[in-house]
């Protein structure tokens, strides 16, 4: 079952950092809940053990009590995220990254113009590593959007600015201290909840029904995220479907034009190269007439696809992420069961 909840917590995670870079351009609006900070840091940490690499120690210290927040809980994993991937690419030699979580109430002394803050009750999300440090200059400069000091390819700039235009809009700060050599300590204070929301927070809940018998139905999942294909089969495993993973289009032509039995494709739109999704179901409909398609992207606007205008010509079914188990399930047994392979009622 541990195995299930971080696979879905990383589905989740694809989409939300996509929703991520529309809140920073502005075109995404923050969706605001209640959030126990020990759970969604807790849960976070856990999924970023299995990213952080052998020579990295990822080690979580979280308090009991810790308040409640108002936050965009997508936007909140994310920004941990970001802090997390930085600190582990600070060492590159190994390291140990801890994560803190615990109270704090600033004065009214504490407040100074600069911070932007009010007098009160925070919460504080401490990410600590044992890495390289950030020179004086650079220091002045990290929250800069596309400021990086990685080489080209390894980072767009983008993933601290981010989490600093989050935490500023979620009424906070983010504190930062760093000795070259030694290491580095970012410090996100976010004000406790003062009224509680009536959206909840979402929670890895898996299905407590059995896994119906759905063995000789054969999978085909698409996906060029090596995590979230993983999670995805993991998913479609737990409903009891066998699945056949890979990992490209061009992977998955292959194995569309062999003899194994297939009766599903279930594909991640936005990949790249010159084969999306979308190519991808036409193509894997020449070979195989009447194969089953079911498509799935995180992306809000599918114009990025190269197939747009083909998307809304053959009216594949979309899925879009993040998707919970129950609703991965109904989609499923929608398209499998539908007569026309590639003509599905679209997907909600």
């Amino acid at each position: 079952m541990e195995l299930i909840d971080s696979s879905l917590t990383a589905a989740l995670t694809g989409s939300e950092v996509a929703n991520s870079l529309l809140a920073f351009s502005r075109q995404h609006a923050a969706k605001l809940e209640t959030v126990d900070i020990k759970s969604v840091v807790h849960d976070q940490v856990q999924l970023l053990k299995r990213a952080a690499g052998r020579k990295v120690t990822l080690e979580e210290v979280l308090a009991d009590d810790a308040h409640l927040i108002i936050a965009d809980t997508a936007q909140l994993r994310c920004a941990v995220t970001n802090l997390v991937v930085n600190a582990r690419d600070a060492m590159p030699d190994g390291g140990t990254i801890t994560v803190c979580t615990y109270n704090t109430m600033l004065a009214e002394e504490e407040i100074s113009a600069e911070n932007g803050l009010k007098a009160g009750d925070y919460v504080v999300i401490e990410v600590v590593d044992s890495g390289v440090g950030i020179s004086p200059e650079n220091l002045q400069r990290i929250f800069d959007p596309f400021f990086t000091t990685k080489e080209v390819g390894k980072a767009t700039g983008l993933g601290l600015s981010m989490g600093y235009g989050f935490v500023k809009e979620m009424k906070g700060t983010i504190k930062v201290a760093s000795d070259v050599g030694k290491g580095s300590s970012f410090s996100v204070l976010l004000p406790r909840a003062t009224e509680l929301l009536t959206i909840k927070s979402p929670t890895i809940a898996p299905s407590d029904a059995p896994a119906p018998d759905n063995g000789h139905k054969t999978i085909l999942v698409v996906d060029d995220d090596d995590l979230v294909r993983k999670s995805v089969i993991a998913q479609i495993t737990s409903l009891g479907y066998n699945t056949i993973e890979a990992s490209d289009p061009a992977a998955a032509l292959e194995i569309i034009g062999s003899k194994q039995p297939i009766d599903l494709l279930f594909s991640d739109i936005v990949m790249p190269g010159p084969i999306d999704g979308v190519e991808l179901a036409r193509l894997a409909g020449e070979h195989r007439q009447g194969l089953k398609v079911l498509l799935t992207s995180g992306y809000p606007d599918l114009k990025t696809s190269h197939s747009s205008d083909m998307l809304q010509t053959q009216q594949w079914a979309v899925l879009k992420k993040p998707y919970r188990r129950n609703e991965l399930q109904r989609v499923l047994q929608d398209a499998l069961s539908s007569a026309l392979g590639n003509r599905l009622a679209p997907a909600h």
